[in-house]
C-alpha cells in the first residue's frame, strides 16, 4: 500500500510516496525507515494527533516532528 511521509527538522528530509505493508504501525515504520522512536515527538496522521502504535491505511498521510527547542 502506498503512503505519503513527510520529516521535519532534524528527522531528515523525507517527503515522499513509500510502499508499505498492509496494517504496519507507526513504530514500525520508523524501524523500517532508520529513524529512532526517541526522536519523534510528534506524529500526525491525516491531520489528526496520532502515536507510535497507530496503525497506517492505503492513501494516509504521516507526518513525524522532532521535539523543538530554541532560545
Amino acid at each position: 500500500m502506498k503512503i505519503f511521509v513527510k520529516t521535519h527538522a532534524n528527522l531528515g528530509p523525507l517527503n515522499k510516496y513509500l510502499d508499505v505493508e498492509e496494517g504496519i504501525s507507526v513504530r514500525q515504520l520508523l524501524c523500517e525507515i532508520g529513524i529512532s522512536e526517541d526522536l519523534v515527538f510528534l506524529i500526525i496522521i491525516n491531520d489528526k494527533k496520532s502515536d507510535l502504535d497507530s496503525l497506517l491505511k492505503e492513501g494516509d498521510s504521516l507526518s513525524l516532528f522532532p521535539s523543538i527547542g530554541g532560545g
